[in-house]
């Protein structure tokens, strides 16, 4: 299978917000500008803020806070998510999503890990890094900062999709599992750098 990404290098001055956002909040002047980070990733220079030049008010552009959440069956079969809907459509995911404004990341993920597959989470140990990640979704592009779980779960038996618009459930054996087969950036990568992990780890 061929790798998917959802890299958008290039495209983010084509959208949303620096094509959208145009004039202040504030005085509704035409003197909002971008002021871009002095740091790049890849060939991406992000935008860190929007600074109006007439008033003076300034816009920052924050990452939004999302979360994955990785649980293995019998330490056999992770639990993972088969996307119907893109961005990476038809690739494998973990659980997880978006945290709310005003929710904790915790709640967040044992939120979206019961949405999708109808287990409740009975344990969880915060992954010791992060990750970044661009999500294309309706024209926005939304830069994230993605925090993963390691978690355990109640019954295995109740198990089944609350919201199959949003995917089918997989169970997937950890040695058939490829990071190839994942869509969405900041998950592949920690794919992959769990599967190395657990690798050496098996084989010492």
């Amino acid at each position: 299978m061929s790798t998917i990404t959802t890299t958008t290098a290039g495209m983010a001055g084509e959208l949303f917000p620096k094509k959208e956002i145009r004039y202040c909040p504030v005085c509704g002047s035409q003197g909002f500008m971008p002021l871009r980070s002095s740091e790049t990733s890849g060939e991406t220079s992000f935008i860190r803020k929007y600074h109006c030049a007439v008033c003076g008010f300034e816009f920052f552009m924050n990452a939004a806070a999302s979360t994955m959440a990785l649980i293995i069956k019998d330490d056999q079969q992770v639990l993972m998510i088969r996307r119907a809907r893109d961005p990476a459509r038809g690739s494998l995911d973990l659980p997880g999503g978006f945290v709310d404004l005003g929710e904790s990341a915790e709640h967040a993920m044992i939120r979206e890990v019961y949405e999708e597959t109808n287990l409740s989470v009975t344990s969880h140990i915060l992954y010791p890094r992060t990750f970044c990640n661009e999500y294309l979704y309706g024209g926005v592009l939304y830069h994230t900062l993605d925090l993963v779980y390691i978690c355990e779960v109640d019954d295995w038996a109740n198990l089944r999709s609350n919201d199959p618009e949003e995917g089918s459930i997989e169970l997937v054996r950890l040695d058939e599992l490829t990071p190839q087969q994942v869509g969405l950036t900041s998950v592949r990568r920690f794919i992959t750098e769990y599967l190395e992990t657990r690798s050496r780890t098996t084989s010492g």
